[in-house]
């Protein structure tokens, strides 16, 4: 019984620190594509592209990460933790007021799915 409270805590801290890794991740390449386009003369319709970017990148990461050190079921993980940041992105969404488009939704659900997936598959087979 206390081996496996054991191993759920274990697997519980390396969800919430791979769903923490694609956070953080995920700042600083919003203040990179931000300070990008500022300085640079490429158009704001370039921003949902980079948006796509970033978010993949950084659940990729995250997921890895994540799964790397979990040494087993990185895609179960690496979906879990982009699961997880669909639902904050939702949230964040509702609370600062910005409509939610349901193929904007849907598109971005996916990827980040298709993101956490790969990035926990690639995670397991660098351990």
């Amino acid at each position: 019984m206390v081996n496996s409270n054991a191993a759920a805590a274990g697997k519980a801290h390396l969800f919430l620190l791979g769903l923490v890794i694609s956070l953080i991740c995920a700042f600083f390449l919003s203040i990179i594509f931000g300070t990008i386009l500022y300085f640079t003369n490429l158009s704001e319709t370039f921003l949902p592209t980079l948006s796509l970017i970033g978010v993949t990148l950084s659940l990729f990461v995250g997921s890895a990460t994540a799964a790397k050190i979990s040494g087993t079921k990185g895609l179960l993980l690496g979906l879990s933790i982009g699961f997880a940041f669909i639902l904050i992105n939702i949230i964040l969404s509702l609370l600062f007021g910005n409509p939610l488009v349901s193929t904007i939704v849907l598109k971005k659900s996916i990827i980040c799915l298709l993101a956490g997936g790969l990035g926990g598959v690639f995670g397991v087979t660098q351990s």
